[in-house]
């Protein structure tokens, strides 16, 4: 571990500009990915839920048909109404990530024409923060 943070300490103090922008493509390739994963997900949420609706619809017209019991077609009708709303709940959780996803990339595109510092400090385990003298 230790050396794998030197090697990455001695090249960004090498590189500073290369660095930098490997950093930016590497966020932004992982950014890509999540973004993907989130989408295929909304769109797999977005399809149950809409399976769901054709289900109630049946299910409906089984009811009024005499097919199943009102009994049984309140139990299921709960059930399903249950299962749709959790997964109304997730697709506005997604879109709202998504969205949220956008906008930061938008200003973190905005951003890279500037340079911007961030200090970090590392606590390691057993010893906590170590400052060494300068």
């Amino acid at each position: 571990m230790v050396s794998g943070l030197r090697k990455v300490t001695n090249y960004a103090a090498k590189h500073e500009t290369l660095f930098m922008k490997l950093l930016i493509e590497q966020n932004e390739d992982g950014g890509k990915r999540r973004d993907a994963a989130k989408r295929k997900g909304l769109d797999a949420v977005e399809k149950r839920i809409a399976e769901l609706s054709n289900i109630f619809k049946r299910l409906y017209e089984d009811s009024v048909s005499g097919r199943i019991s009102g009994e049984r077609f309140m139990e299921l009708s709960a059930d399903y109404e249950a299962e749709q709303k959790k997964l109304k709940e997730r697709a506005a959780k997604l879109q709202k990530e998504l969205a949220n996803t956008r906008e930061a990339t938008a200003a973190d595109r905005r951003m890279h024409g500037n340079l911007m510092w961030q200090e970090i400090e590392i606590y390691y385990s057993f010893v906590g923060k170590v400052d060494l003298p300068e």
